[in-house]
């Protein structure tokens, strides 16, 4: 009897398990559909000013507060996740104009956009709570929990989303730091099922940089979780 009352505990950790990494997939994988699927019609303040957006006055697309991306971090203990919109605070047609689009590359029109961080707007905020006290840790660890910042952007040029993505930060980096910081290789985000007692096994999922969409986030298998 105690045998299969330890079976039967394991197959439902197993089952809670599961779920905790599918939905961290679904989380990570929604955030691109966001920022495919935008829209810069924004909340008016009582004075008339857009909320959350410099010297923007009209609602809708305005031309220093355009919608282009979204900023997706973990807390200090990689147990939870808040995802805001990212903000180009200048005319991005105008830039574009000015730099020529031809030439122009994605990471230089970036640079000059002035991307800030949305913060203050609720019904554009999306929290994630990892399920069944699970934590993202480093491969091959259950004690280094991997706090981790991800940017996503939508080049105005061509409309494909760039994917940047820094592990181990604990305080808030600027937009441009996420940026700068990315490595080439993809990072891993392990899940510790350190709520689930009985089921050891690590998987997680992955980033890749390189990603231009959702299929830049991937299941990590148990091997890579281990490294």
């Amino acid at each position: 009897m105690a045998g299969l009352l330890v079976a039967v505990s394991g197959g439902i950790n197993y089952e809670r398990y599961k779920d905790a990494t599918n939905s961290l997939d679904d989380f990570l994988k929604e955030q691109y559909n966001l920022v495919d699927n935008v829209q810069n019609a924004r909340n008016v303040a009582d004075d008339g000013g857009l909320i959350g957006c410099k010297d923007a006055t009209v609602a809708g697309t305005s031309k220093n507060c355009t919608i282009i991306g979204r900023y997706i971090a973990s807390d200090a203990d990689a147990v939870s996740i808040t995802s805001w919109p990212v903000i180009a605070t200048t005319d991005i047609v105008e830039l574009l104009g000015n730099s020529g689009s031809g030439t122009s590359s994605d990471a230089a029109l970036y640079e000059d956009m002035g991307l800030e961080v949305l913060r203050n707007v609720e019904e554009m905020t999306r929290e994630y709570d990892l399920r069944w006290q699970t934590a993202i840790v480093a491969p091959g660890s259950s004690e280094a929990v991997r706090p981790f910042r991800m940017v996503l952007l939508r080049s105005p040029l061509s409309g494909t989303i760039s994917t940047y993505i820094v592990g181990g930060f604990r305080e808030t980096p600027k937009v441009s730091e996420v940026i700068a910081g990315t490595a080439a290789e993809k990072t891993y985000l392990c899940v510790d099922p350190r709520g689930l007692a009985s089921f050891e096994q690590k998987t997680g999922i992955s980033v890749s940089p390189s990603g231009v969409n959702s299929a830049a986030v991937q299941f990590a298998t148990a091997g890579e979780c281990r490294e």
